[in-house]
């Protein structure tokens, strides 16, 4: 017996109706086609397969809730046999943070990708200081920084997100898509660097923990697998093929965190 696999997604888009579309619109739109899951329930959202077409690109099949224009269902198998996704995994220079890394052992995920189901966290084991040995590696920091391996990310330096800050954590995840990416392209961006930034494996030299600015915060749990040190992040590889953000949803994330800067909430809880 052949065993598949179905990803599902569900979403409330909020859609063009309510406020701050324009800026939710292609982050809504790239981050869908970035899940590329089997199965997407969205609510709130019209019935119309222009509007579909433009959210989730063609070669789906629909169903909607009759009588309203508030919610749909579509679902599309990615290939001839089970509905699993593959691709090509991020190749880097260097040795693993640890064996049984994804260096060196298969996975059916691709390493450092955050799955659909992924934003769903509900059976989060909390990582605090004091235990933190059940998070597994390689670990990912993306900054716009030039590193070589054995150099060492400290903190004490200011911080990309909120001028004047100085940073008493250094930050890093297991995801290279989408958090070590964010992280390397916007610090470029913000710094002016047409550069979209670098990808390091690295290896934590000291106790970490969740990131408590993303942690049960809009989803349960640790969704992004974000950390947090106080330590140094040895560099250990460097990450030579990563994809990244386009070009739409990075401007539209600078847009929201000015929108957010603006009104005084753009606060680092470090």
């Amino acid at each position: 017996m052949t065993e598949a696999s179905i990803r599902v997604v569900t979403l409330s888009v909020y859609g063009p109706a309510n406020p701050d579309w324009e800026r939710r619109h292609p982050l809504l739109r790239t981050t869908l086609r970035e899940l590329d899951a089997d199965v997407v329930a969205l609510q709130e959202v019209p019935v119309d397969e222009e509007f579909l077409d433009d959210l989730l690109g063609g070669s789906s099949v629909r169903a909607s809730r009759s009588g309203t224009a508030e919610g749909c269902s579509t679902g599309r198998w990615t290939g001839s046999g089970p509905a699993t996704t593959t691709g090509s995994s991020p190749t880097w220079s260097g040795r693993p943070t640890r064996p049984g890394s994804a260096a060196t052992t298969e996975r059916t995920r691709q390493p450092g990708r955050m799955s659909a189901v992924d934003l769903s966290d509900e059976t989060h084991v909390p990582v605090t200081l004091d235990d933190h040995d059940h998070v597994e590696g390689p670990f990912f920091h993306g900054t716009k920084a030039v590193l070589e391996v054995g150099d060492e990310l400290v903190a004490g330096h200011g911080s990309n997100f909120e001028q004047g800050r100085v940073m008493n954590h250094v930050y890093f995840t297991t995801l290279v898509m989408p958090t070590a990416a964010w992280g390397a392209q916007l610090a470029s961006a913000l710094a002016g660097s047409d550069d979209r930034g670098h990808v390091y494996v690295v290896e934590p030299l000291g106790p970490f923990e969740d990131d408590p600015n993303v942690t049960n915060k809009r989803f349960a749990g640790n969704p992004t697998r974000s950390y947090r040190t106080r330590h140094p992040l040895r560099v250990v590889g460097v990450l030579e093929d990563w994809e990244g953000h386009p070009p739409e949803a990075v401007r539209a994330m600078l847009e929201s965190l000015d929108a957010l800067r603006a009104a005084g909430q753009a606060v680092i809880e470090d």
